[in-house]
Formats: structure tokens, C-alpha cells, sequence
């Protein structure tokens, strides 16, 4: 992964110093230790942290067009960018290095905003028009690559992470209270906002273009489930299972596009095995994997489970992370590189596995990550298909099931399946994956901190509003692996 930060100002006249994007650089190291690139002008900073996976030598960020009139960022890797390269020369343009970056910016001088449309991977980019002084933000359809922004009077700030604005300036470091509920009843922080009151994440599918001392937000892609008699028949699940494959052989072919090692990250599921077998049949080598275990026996799946390289078959060269007690020193560093809280159970041990990863120079991992929201791979998928009729009776009803407080004492998630709303939505969601009921959650917070939330409902209201679709929609595709 890479770290981008910038700034662009409203005097339009002033140059953007380059110490104040090299501080907001400063705090994404992690993110990029292999250098640093910034361009400064007229109203505008950008800047870059690599890490250097395609051409290394030449692939140094910022890159720009012929004149210099368009210039990148971005965080992340345009797969299909050698095939997009081909295309572009062969209309005349003049591509300076091998870089993946670098075809966005001359598919932008051909297509204008709608670029975005014609780029095939994972990325979070800032792009200036240097002509229109025109600044355009852009996140992947997934949302795999993260970008914050925030906007005021002096003008508008983006980073990776949130950090970067604040040491910039930008903004003042004060807790989102509706982001701390998100957190203890979801796990997550719903888009637009961040841990940080003021400074919004960019949704995913979405540009923000800030032109004229203004900033909209466009949708340029979302989720399209197809309508009754579109989808293509297939004779038989064997040819639906065929087609899967073969997709997923693709999507792990370009993603092992690379001038540096790729390894993958394997546990005893379906979904890393899945990706780790058909890299092994795509190599030229063996592919080095990564598990991680723990010291304690319960937890420890490589002891319960069989992993891929105990079959034949596989040319993996496996490598094993302990997770012990000891590695919850590295906690508050993992929250401070991650910015938020969710799911901390998980840093510690993800820091010894990408530790071990780090010392064998491996820069990128594919995984079987985001398989399980794609594919329903979670036991209470299975759970809500099989309760679903129960959601429809009265509540009365539902709760007489459990028998008073027996079931939910004996089988908590079961009790909460039953009891979740029928209708589809933010609040079934909660009550269905939530690690807390907000009754509960509630109860951890100060008179302060309640306080603050229940006046920031009453401001702005709970939901979020929908941005709206100003450019074409795409369909549904699935992302079965990623790299950090």
C-alpha cells in the first residue's frame, strides 16, 4: 500500500508549500517506506508515500501527462493497466514509465471524469487538472483503498488516514461520537464518517470533484442486482461453478502482476485456499503462504484444521506466525496505524503475521478477504435463511419462542436472529451482526459522551443520505483477493 495526502487552497494565486504536505507525509511512513514524491503550485499540493511494487525504478509518484497539465496519486494498482497502456499508445499518447499510476492520468485527458470507468483494480487517487484547476478525488467501487477529506474556508484536505490532516492543520483532533456508537454496535464506522468529527471518508464507487471553491460528489458506480430473465442461463450448477473459477483464476492472474514477490495469506478456509491454489497452478515458482497460529490451543486453527500445503498437489512453501499473549504490546501502534478501533482483537496477531511477511521482503499478500460478505460464507447467513420465516411474526410471538430469558442465556446469537426486524436495513443489521446491543454498548460511555451523541442526532440525524447517481452505474463484480 502507498499513503497520499494534499491540499488544495482557495487563493488560487498562492503557491501550496511543500513543507506543509511533507508534514502530513511524515505521519505515512508505514504506508510507503520506499520514498517520497510531492508537487506543488499555484493553489495545489500533492503528495505521495510508495511502496514500490510496479517499476521500481522509474514508477516514482507524482506522474503526470505529456505537459504536465495532469497529475496523480494513488494508493493502490490499476490491474489491467499493461493492456490499458497498449490502448492508449496506440492513440498517441506518450506513457513515460511502466508504472500503473500513470495511466490514469492520460485515460483523464481522454475521457474526461468519467476515467474512473476505465480503470480496473483497488485505488483511493488525487488528480489535479492543472487547466481547469480542478481537483478530483476518487475511491475504488469497493472501497478496498481508504480516503479522508475535509473541507473549510482555507480550502479542502485529503489524505489515506485522517492523521495526515491533522498534522496539517486541517482539523482538530475531536471524537465523532456517532462513529464510537458505529464502532460498539457494528464493528465498523459507516462512510462518510471517520473516528474524527470533521473529516469524511469518501464513499466507495464515488469522485469528489472541487472546482471553483466548490466540492460535489458524484456516484460512478454501485451494486446493481440484476432484474428477473437478465441473468444468463447456465444449464447446470457445473457450468455456474466453472464460470466462478475461471473468473477467480482471472482476478488472481492480474493481481500477481508484479516486479516485486507475492505471497498469499492461508488459513484453513475455503476462501485463502481457494485463492492459494490457483496461484500455485498460475506460478512460476513456489508460492510462499503465511498462517498465523496461537499459543493457545482453543484459538489455534492450523492444529484443528488441515491447511492446503499438508495436501498434495500444492508447491507452497509455508511459513507460520505464533500469536502470543505478549504480542498485545504492539496494540495501541496498531490502532494508531489503523485509526480505528474495530475488530482490535485482530491487530495484534495481524502485526506478528505482516512482521513476518516484512522480513521475508514480501511486499505483496493476496487473501481470501471480503469472500465471506461476497459469497455468504458467515454462520449466520445460514442462520437468517433458516429463521427468516419466524421475522415475519408478531414480536409478542417471537419473544415467547425464546422462553423467557432460557435461550438467550444458552444461545445469544440465536436469540438475536430471532428477535432482529424484519425489514432490511441498518437496524436488522446491527441486530443480526452487531457484537453489542446499543442498550448495552450505551452503558460503557460518560454522562460527556452521551451527551454529545444524542446532540449530534438531534443536529444531523441518524441515517445517512444517499449521494446521488449523476454518472452511469455499473454492475455487480466480485473482489476475491486484495494486497496491503
Amino acid at each position: 500500500m502507498c499513503g497520499i495526502a494534499g491540499y488544495a487552497s482557495r487563493d488560487a494565486q498562492r503557491p501550496v508549500e511543500r513543507a506543509l504536505v511533507e508534514r502530513m507525509l511524515r505521519t505515512l511512513v508505514h504506508r510507503g517506506p520506499d520514498g517520497e514524491g510531492v508537487h506543488t503550485a499555484d493553489g495545489i499540493g500533492l503528495g505521495c508515500r510508495r511502496l514500490a511494487i510496479v517499476d521500481l525504478e522509474h514508477g516514482e509518484q507524482p506522474l503526470s501527462n505529456e505537459d504536465g497539465s495532469v497529475v496523480v496519486v494513488c494508493n493502490g494498482e490499476i490491474y489491467d493497466a499493461p493492456e490499458t497502456r497498449i490502448a492508449l499508445e496506440r492513440d498517441g499518447h506518450v506513457l513515460r514509465s511502466r508504472s500503473d499510476v500513470e495511466v490514469a492520468a492520460h485515460l483523464y485527458e481522454k475521457h474526461g471524469l468519467a476515467f474512473v470507468e476505465h480503470l480496473r483494480g483497488m485505488f483511493a487517487l488525487a488528480l489535479w487538472d492543472a487547466r481547469r484547476r480542478r481537483l478530483v478525488l476518487a475511491r475504488d467501487r469497493l472501497g478496498i483503498k481508504p480516503l479522508c477529506w475535509r473541507e473549510d474556508g482555507r480550502g479542502i484536505w485529503f489524505a489515506s488516514e485522517a492523521k495526515a490532516i491533522l498534522a496539517a492543520g486541517g482539523a482538530t483532533a475531536r471524537l465523532e461520537p456517532r462513529a464510537l456508537r458505529d464502532i460498539l454496535t457494528l464493528s465498523f464506522v459507516r462512510t462518510p464518517r471517520t473516528m474524527f468529527a470533521g473529516i469524511h471518508r469518501l464513499p466507495a464507487g464515488c469522485l469528489l470533484v472541487h472546482e471553483g471553491g466548490r466540492s460535489r460528489i458524484e456516484r460512478y458506480w454501485d451494486v446493481r442486482f440484476p432484474e428477473r430473465g437478465e441473468v444468463q442461463s447456465r444449464s447446470s450448477e457445473r457450468d455456474w461453478t466453472d464460470a466462478l473459477r475461471e473468473k477467480l483464476r482471472e482476478s488472481v492472474r492480474i493481481r500477481m502482476r508484479s516486479d516485486v514477490p507475492v505471497g498469499t495469506l492461508l488459513s484453513g478456509g475455503l476462501d485463502s485456499s481457494a485463492v492459494a491454489s490457483l496461484m500455485c497452478g498460475l506460478a512460476d515458482r513456489p508460492v510462499r503462504s503465511y498462517s498465523v497460529g496461537f499459543d493457545v490451543a482453543e484459538a489455534d486453527e492450523p492444529r484443528h484444521r488441515r491447511m492446503l500445503y499438508d495436501f498434495d498437489g500444492y508447491d507452497l512453501l509455508p511459513r507460520l506466525a505464533v500469536a502470543r499473549a505478549d504480542d498485545l504490546a504492539v496494540l495501541p501502534w496498531s490502532v494508531w496505524c489503523n485509526e480505528e478501533s474495530g475488530g482490535v482483537g485482530s491487530l495484534s496477531w495481524r502485526s506478528r503475521l505482516a512482521s513476518l511477511v516484512a522480513r521475508d521482503r514480501v511486499k505483496v499478500v493476496l487473501t481470501g478477504e471480503g469472500s465471506d460478505e461476497a459469497l455468504g460464507g458467515y454462520p449466520w447467513y445460514r442462520g437468517v435463511k433458516a429463521l427468516g420465516p419466524l421475522a415475519r411474526l408478531p414480536l409478542g410471538v417471537r419473544r415467547a419462542l425464546l422462553l423467557g430469558p432460557v435461550v438467550p442465556w444458552l444461545r445469544p446469537r440465536l436469540a438475536r436472529l430471532v428477535m432482529a426486524p424484519h425489514e432490511a436495513g441498518l437496524a436488522r443489521f446491527r441486530a443480526i451482526a452487531g457484537p453489542w446491543t446499543w442498550e448495552r454498548a450505551r452503558t460503557l460511555l460518560s454522562p460527556e459522551v452521551s451527551a454529545a451523541l444524542d446532540r449530534a442526532d438531534a443536529e444531523d440525524g441518524e441515517e445517512e443520505i444517499e449521494l446521488p447517481a449523476e454518472l452511469p452505474r455499473g454492475t455487480l463484480s466480485i473482489v476475491f483477493s486484495t494486497s496491503i
